[in-house]
């Protein structure tokens, strides 16, 4: 496939990620395993845009965050004995952004 034909697709998926932000969590379901593995393109200006797409895709998130509806309790720690005893709460998109790093590094 063409770098252009690479490069026009991840323009794309920035602008739905920038216009779509209540698919917030599908796109962390989708879209960003299928960014993650382009990282390692070899065009460096597709990479670029890639590293773009993903932080349009992080800035989503911390724009999402504020709002309360979507905020859901978090797991506590079994490895901190403190954490058992404060429950915080976590945005479900920053979940599954750690989830997704937690994956990456695995395969790393």
């Amino acid at each position: 496939m063409s770098w252009k034909v690479r490069r026009s697709s991840v323009k794309c998926l920035e602008a739905l990620i920038e216009s779509r932000r209540d698919l917030l969590l599908s796109f962390y379901a989708s879209l960003c395993p299928a960014l993650l593995a382009r990282f390692k393109e070899r065009e460096e200006n597709v990479r670029a845009d890639v590293f773009a797409a993903f932080s349009t895709l992080l800035r989503q998130t911390r724009a999402a965050s504020g709002h309360r509806g979507l905020v859901v309790p978090a797991a506590p720690s079994h490895s901190d004995p403190r954490s058992v005893d404060v429950e915080e709460e976590e945005e479900p998109a920053v979940a599954m952004l750690k989830k997704q790093v937690e994956n990456e590094r695995q395969t790393v």
